[in-house]
């Protein structure tokens, strides 16, 4: 054998031994859909599988009550005994214990924070997990987390993996903390095109797994505010609920561009529910389907195909 061609066969013995390396240190859970919110379905701490819901604008993990004590996935008495009230989408729920925790989910993945357990709390299932607060152990505790919906796929990626990912190829857009009880949210520009307009709203967005549309607006965030003042010729309807109650207002735009990622006829809600602490708005589920992204919480970067 040559020295050219073992040279060229000891590289590719060394590229695919770092491949699979970088493969075990990460894990991939399959997502499934139901009432508008995204799951996955693992063990926690060891105990049987149970749907978990995805979030990314919840600051704990929410465990039911009555689920920790029939399930034994969380040990109530590690965490000290609350009275205070928790309220999610204007349902309150009472705090029976809180503190801050490790709990592991799957093989290998870790989330590092707060841990709320809620009575009463069911989403249909009991247990909610915000995916900023997820660690891979096998990787050092790095929180690289790939979302693909388009794939029914949350992947915990390594930082090596993440190197491979052909980066360069990819939207990259800054992360920040600076927001309502820390949550993360992207730094970019929105445009939207109505009624052959085109407006402007730079901010902070979260990127929210609980939003079906592509994109909400906070209605009482005071750039937001400004926003709809300075552009009141542009057509805001009435999102009116089956028993005539107004929910809230939307906008059908002809063109919405987020992230530098164009959605045409999008429609927009503009939320009167959060207070004026929130961000400008949030990037939903519509958008997430038709780009995977790739949300390293340690860098604060997202990227974007």
């Amino acid at each position: 054998m040559n020295n050219l061609k073992r040279n060229f066969l000891f590289a590719s013995a060394v590229l695919l031994t770092a491949f699979a390396s970088a493969q075990e240190n990460e894990e991939t859970f399959a997502t499934f859909k139901e009432g508008g919110h995204y799951f996955i379905t693992a063990s926690i701490n060891g105990k049987p599988e149970t749907p978990i819901m995805l979030e990314s604008g919840t600051p704990a993990l929410f465990v039911d009550s009555a689920f920790a004590v029939s399930s034994g996935c969380v040990d109530i008495s590690d965490y000290p005994p609350s009275k205070k009230n928790l309220s999610l989408n204007g349902v309150k729920f009472r705090i029976t214990n809180e503190g801050d925790g490790k709990v592991r989910i799957g093989k290998h993945t870790i989330f590092e924070g707060p841990v709320f357990i809620l009575a009463d709390y069911e989403n249909p299932y009991h247990v909610t997990v915000p995916i900023h607060l997820l660690h891979n152990e096998a990787d050092g505790g790095s929180r690289i987390v790939k979302v693909d919906l388009a794939d029914d796929r949350l992947q915990m990626m390594s930082r090596a993996s993440l190197k491979e990912a052909g980066l360069k190829d990819l939207s990259s857009y800054r992360i920040t903390y600076k927001t309502y009880m820390h949550m993360p949210a992207v730094k970019t520009l929105l445009k939207i095109e109505e009624g052959g307009k085109e407006r402007t709203l730079k901010g902070k967005y979260y990127i929210d797994l609980g939003n079906a549309e592509v994109l909400f607006l906070v209605e009482k965030n005071k750039n937001t505010a400004k926003f709809l003042e300075s552009n009141s010729d542009m057509s805001l309807h009435e999102a009116v609920a089956p028993n005539g109650y107004v929910v809230g207002r939307y906008i059908w735009a002809d063109k919405c561009t987020i992230c530098d990622m164009e959605f045409q006829d999008a429609l927009i809600v503009v939320s009167p529910h959060f207070p004026p602490t929130q961000p400008e708005g949030a990037i939903g589920l519509k958008f997430l389907k038709e780009h995977p992204a790739i949300m390293d919480f340690d860098k604060k970067r997202l990227y974007l195909k």
